[in-house]
């Protein structure tokens, strides 16, 4: 402890005595230093394609999808959309038990009860919302001649299926987000049930037909499917307006959706019950007619000065990077590309919105799209991180009116430098892509003002 004073008086002038700077830590420093650079508008092109025609049924698994989107538009600059279903009846099964057993309903064993009545419920997605002005639909449900056939994969370009006789007269309904009953306590036996929905009561013509069945024709899904294949649920051409339908119930409550048999209960003296008929599947079926408007001239065209996106299969934009010699050698920092919203005179973007999300897809081996590699990197779809990759529709800060996509694709830019890919091009898609029918148009990088463009930055590795 004595030396202490003295060690720290020879430390304090040793310090005094250092006044010149410590330089040979920064001079290696300097020699260090990373050689960055940015380039603006790496050369591309981007032309108008067909998007891929959506899986709507998978054979494998015995998967469908779980909301599809249904109506329809027409307009001079994206053409006509069609969105129609055809659906597959089952029967009900017990539960709890090794072997499932198909519940016949009472009004086939039981003479003196008769179907009075037959509805389609077909449950809301109200999550997904709504798209365009019309919430009455003007509608023809047909009666499906033979059963979708259901042994290999199914997708939404399927031919329209043969269909016999309408199922309804002067078929419509309204849809709306707000819960309406399904069937009130007479059924139910305890609190109306509500859900948002819509319904189809069937025609009596078709009542007559479902009375004549025996038990024989509730043997099995197949056996039932002879008699009744199904339905075929499309728009009429004066519906302008498109909503999405959940057959299935969300986590933890209960399956709404089916063909409901009402009928009144003779043998325990309830005033009337129903039977379910679930969907066994269902087979959503999307056509589009581009003939003379803005999308067909751009589908057969080569024009880097406008493009659209359209979601639910109609198309997407291709983009096609031209000249990669000044990114090689290079370490991609970030990479983004930008596409302004194009205003078309008489197009309201008000009824008909933009889409919310765009997202960025490349062809894979197999010649599937695919996210890119950014995406697939950060597997942890939160909003986080779809926020950090971009792809929101955002305002520009100079104009109110004018909004924009802009896609990050660090990554994946790396990926098509170093020659991973086998051709230099990606792919802007409207996401969600199954249930979405927006569109928009947007500006090429040959645009006269708010151009397609991209800005990356980087690291010289040489």
């Amino acid at each position: 402890m004595k030396q202490f004073p003295f060690i720290l008086c020879l430390l304090l002038l040793a310090l005094a005595s250092c006044t010149d700077p410590i330089t040979v830590g920064a001079d290696i420093l300097r020699g260090d230093q990373a050689d960055v650079g940015q380039i603006n508008d790496l050369p591309m092109t981007v032309r108008t394609v067909r998007e891929d025609s959506l899986a709507v049924f998978a054979v494998e698994e015995n998967a469908f999808r779980e909301t599809f989107s249904f109506g329809r538009s027409e307009d001079d600059i994206f053409g006509t959309w069609t969105q129609s279903v055809a659906i597959a009846p089952g029967l009900q099964q017990t539960t709890g038990s090794l072997f499932q057993e198909v519940i016949v309903p009472e009004f086939v064993e039981n003479p003196d009860a008769n179907i009075d009545s037959i509805v389609l419920i077909l449950p809301i997605d109200t999550f997904a919302g709504f798209y365009g002005p019309g919430r009455t639909f003007n509608v023809t449900l047909s009666r499906l001649i033979d059963p979708i056939p259901t042994d290999q994969d199914i997708f939404s370009s399927y031919d329209r299926p043969l269909t016999g006789s309408s199922l309804t007269d002067d078929a419509s309904f309204v849809a709306k987000a707000e819960a309406t009953i399904l069937y009130d306590t007479i059924y139910s036996d305890g609190d109306t049930v509500s859900l948002p929905h819509v319904r189809l009561r069937l025609n009596q013509s078709f009542v007559d037909v479902m009375n004549t069945l025996d038990s024989t024709n509730y043997v099995s899904d197949t056996v039932f499917r002879e008699t009744f294949a199904g339905v075929y649920l499309e728009p009429n051409d004066d519906v302008d307006g498109f909503f999405t339908i959940r057959p299935r119930g969300t986590t933890g409550t209960l399956e709404r959706s089916g063909f409901y048999f009402f009928y009144p209960d003779p043998s325990d003296n309830d005033p009337a019950s129903f039977y379910r008929v679930p969907f066994n599947g269902w087979f959503p079926r999307y056509s589009f007619d581009f003939a003379g408007t803005l999308a067909g001239e751009l589908l057969n065209g080569d024009d880097s000065t406008q493009t659209l996106v359209g979601g639910t299969g109609a198309y997407m934009t291709e983009i096609t990077f031209t000249d990669l010699d000044a990114l090689q050698d290079k370490l991609i920092n970030r990479a983004e590309i930008t596409f302004y919203r194009e205003l078309i005179e008489d197009y309201d973007y008000g009824t008909y919105p933009a889409p919310s999300f765009l997202g960025l897809y490349y062809r894979n081996n197999s010649g599937d799209l695919v996210n890119i590699l950014d995406q697939e990197l950060l597997q942890n779809n939160t909003d986080a991180v779809r926020s950090f990759l971009g792809g929101f529709a955002e305002t520009d800060a100079d104009d109110d009116t004018q909004s924009f996509y802009q896609n990050r694709l660090s990554v994946h830019m790396q990926g098509i430098i170093d020659g991973d890919f086998a051709e230099p091009k990606i792919y802007l898609r409207v996401v969600p892509i199954a249930s979405d029918p927006s569109r928009a148009v947007l500006s090429g990088p040959a645009a006269t003002s708010n151009g397609a463009s991209n800005v990356i930055t980087f690291t010289n590795i040489q």
